[in-house]
């Protein structure tokens, strides 16, 4: 009997150890799946964050039966400016550029276009929304803005602008220098609106048409050296690209490639506008690396002209014509060359034979009408333009505007010294256009 009875306090120990095991794998688990379901919250919401908030390009199509699709597509103002996702492609615009209205004010100064203006919206630059249109005349008379914002966010805006007393988040009357805007919200339609009215159309935007993009440029007449129509921003093979939609590619190829490295320009500009009695007047700018006048901080310049014609200045205005009669020069496939330097003459001649079957010297009729043409490695361009502006910054005969043109290349060209290759190409008649990046790190 005591034999047994020491047989079973074992086994009873036993079962209750395995019970109390099991129970605490049971609490331990529970625990588990608690922390697992609250990590599975966070990261969701982390995702849905990242997905609809934080800067990256994303891109969509405007929508036909919404106010921002179908003002883009109105007509009435003379440019209308249609982004989606604002904050998100604004964003990765801004870390792209670093000081983006700085940027977009001299990209806007070297294209000849009034600069956007694109209100702010209380801590973000711009309106955390599906898709935004902002649309004014070029003398900013008449301004319209609206952006489809999302619901709860438009909520909760509206909400802190009632507290803070801010009619750009609540709505209400907002006085800016003389022009007076009246901010209203529709539901999660958010409007800013001043001047006069502005017909709505109904119908599908121009942009719905020609699928997604990152954002798209309506013009109604010709600015500068931009042909009327609608321009589109996309991502096409990686590369980086606008264009006039409906538009062949323009056809101009200064040849660049079949010149040996050591032989291309960093920057080449041209353009052909009309002369008087429709004649043409072909003019270019090549910046080259090196020449002798490395040792004074300028790149090798040298000026493509047609004969009899006034072509490009020199930079540094007076004083760069004033020292023009005294440099280098030469001609070369229809061109009269005018350089820096020996060593940049000589370069420039090479080119000239690739650039004239491009765009004709003679200014002959027929034929596309190149309105802007420059080709460009980024990195070396930006490089040359910087030097360039400094030289004229330390010369007291220069004038301000002369340094702040060159100036506003160099901001343009700094965000995209990683990329290969920078070209923009447009033409007059018939109206094409083409500005692409590539190659961009």
């Amino acid at each position: 009997m005591p034999a047994a009875e020491s047989n079973h306090i074992p086994v009873t120990a036993d079962i209750d150890d395995m019970r109390d095991s099991r129970n605490a794998r049971r609490r331990g688990c529970g625990r588990f799946a608690k922390a697992g379901l609250a990590l599975l919250v966070l990261a969701l919401l982390a995702a849905h964050y990242a997905f609809w908030y934080l800067p990256r390009e994303r891109s969509a199509a405007p929508d036909p039966d919404d106010l921002p699709g179908r003002l883009f597509a109105g007509g009435a103002a003379d440019v209308c400016l249609w982004l989606p996702y604002p904050h998100q492609n604004a964003g990765a615009l801004q870390r792209a550029v670093g000081d983006w209205p700085a940027w977009l004010g001299a990209a806007s100064r070297v294209a000849g276009l009034p600069p956007p203006a694109l209100p702010a919206f209380g801590p973000f630059a711009l309106p955390p929304a599906r898709e935004l249109t902002a649309c004014s005349d070029l003398d900013g008379g008449r301004v319209v803005v609206a952006a489809r914002v999302y619901p709860v966010l438009g909520l909760v805006a509206r909400a802190a602008g009632r507290l803070a007393g801010n009619p750009w988040l609540a709505g209400g009357r907002v006085e800016e220098g003389e022009r007076t805007l009246e901010v209203a919200w529709d539901g999660g339609l958010w409007t800013v609106r001043g001047g006069a009215p502005v017909a709505v159309p109904e119908g599908a935007p121009a942009a719905a048409a020609e699928g997604k993009a990152l954002a798209a440029l309506r013009l109604e007449e010709g600015i500068s050296r931009f042909p009327p129509g609608t321009y589109l921003l996309r991502r096409e093979q990686g590369d980086l690209v606008l264009r006039l939609a409906g538009a062949p590619t323009p056809p101009f190829d200064p040849g660049l490639a079949r010149l040996p490295r050591g032989d291309r320009p960093l920057l080449l500009a041209a353009t052909e506008s009309a002369a008087g009695e429709d004649r043409r007047a072909p003019a270019a700018m090549a910046l080259y690396e090196g020449g002798s006048v490395a040792r004074f901080r300028l790149p090798g310049i040298a000026l493509f002209q047609a004969p009899g014609e006034e072509g490009w200045r020199l930079p540094g205005g007076r004083l760069g014509t004033a020292l023009r009669g005294g440099l280098p020069a030469g001609e070369a496939a229809g061109w009269r060359i005018v350089a820096m330097d020996r060593e940049t003459l000589r370069r420039a001649e090479r080119l000239a034979p690739h650039l004239a079957a491009a765009i004709d010297p003679r200014g002959a009729d027929g034929g596309p009408r190149l309105g802007t043409g420059v080709w460009a490695e980024p990195r070396g361009a930006y490089r040359l333009v910087q030097r360039v502006r400094d030289t004229l910054e330390d010369l007291p005969l220069v004038r301000g505007a002369e340094v702040q043109r060159w100036r506003d290349w160099e901001t343009v060209l700094e965000p995209f010294a990683g990329c290969e290759e920078l070209s923009l190409v447009s033409t007059e008649w018939p109206g094409t256009f083409r500005l692409r990046l590539a190659g961009c790190r």
